[in-house]
Formats: C-alpha cells, sequence, structure tokens
C-alpha cells in the first residue's frame, strides 16, 4: 500500500515494535525466567499513523498521504472496499477492525521490560530503513 502511495491516513496513535525486538525480548523473558504468567507489553515507538505512513513513504520513494480520514470518512471508505472483490480473489487486506483500530489512541509502555531485563528497543526509523530497504529489494 505504502509502496505506490496512498492518499488517506488516520488520527490514529498506536504502538510498533521491531519483530527482532520480540524475539530478543522473548529469549530474555525465558532465560530470566521470572516474569513467567506476567502480561508484559512490548513498544519500541508510540506513533501516530500519519507520522507512520509519512516516513514509510519516503523512504518507499511513494507520494505520502494527504488527506486525515475520520470516522465518517473511514466507514464510508470500509463499506466502499468490503464490495470490493480483492486481488486475486483475495479477502481486502482492511476490516472493520483495521479500520476501527486506525483511528484510535493506543499507547503502551514498555517501562516493566526495559527496567528488569535492561532492555533496549532498536530504534525505529532503523527499523523503518532495515524494512523499506528489504521491501524495495524484493520489488525490483
Amino acid at each position: 500500500m505504502c509502496r505506490k502511495g496512498f492518499p488517506f491516513t488516520t488520527t490514529g496513535i498506536n504502538g510498533y515494535v521491531d519483530v527482532r525486538d520480540v524475539a530478543r525480548a522473548m529469549y530474555g523473558l525465558m532465560q530470566s525466567g521470572a516474569h513467567f504468567g506476567k502480561k508484559i507489553y512490548l513498544s519500541g515507538a508510540n506513533l501516530r499513523m500519519s507520522d507512520l505512513m509519512t516516513r514509510l513513504s519516503h523512504l518507499l520513494g511513494s507520494r505520502p498521504p494527504l488527506f486525515a480520514g475520520n470516522r465518517l470518512m473511514a466507514e464510508v471508505c470500509l463499506e466502499v472496499i468490503l464490495q470490493l472483490p480483492g486481488p486475486h480473489g483475495k479477502p481486502p487486506a482492511i476490516t472493520r477492525e483495521t479500520a476501527r483500530t486506525a483511528l484510535q489512541h493506543y499507547f503502551y509502555s514498555s517501562a516493566l521490560i526495559e527496567k528488569e531485563l535492561n532492555f533496549r528497543f532498536t530504534d525505529i526509523e532503523e527499523t523503518f530503513v532495515y524494512i523499506c530497504d528489504r521491501i524495495k529489494k524484493y520489488h525490483s
């Protein structure tokens, strides 16, 4: 979606984490054994969807989003998307749940793992560059 450009973004905020950090955290937690059964959040950064989409668009060399959609706009667009067949007969990538999530403001704290295991997350900008480089290589 970002590779070709996408004109709309939302006002939502969510937590993002590098999958390599997830693997490191899981390994560290298994090694410590002290956190069995505890709920531990992993979030390298809490970002606005507009900031995420704009940054990924720039790194992929595509147009950044121009419009921030509101709830009504998202509902109307979603109804249109759900009526259209997906590529290759697959269901659409956007669902009611993903549309609603994109409008919500979720903030996550990784303070527990940072404190208990002295865990440091990969800088989210480094993650974006890493992912976008691989996307560009795959599609070249």
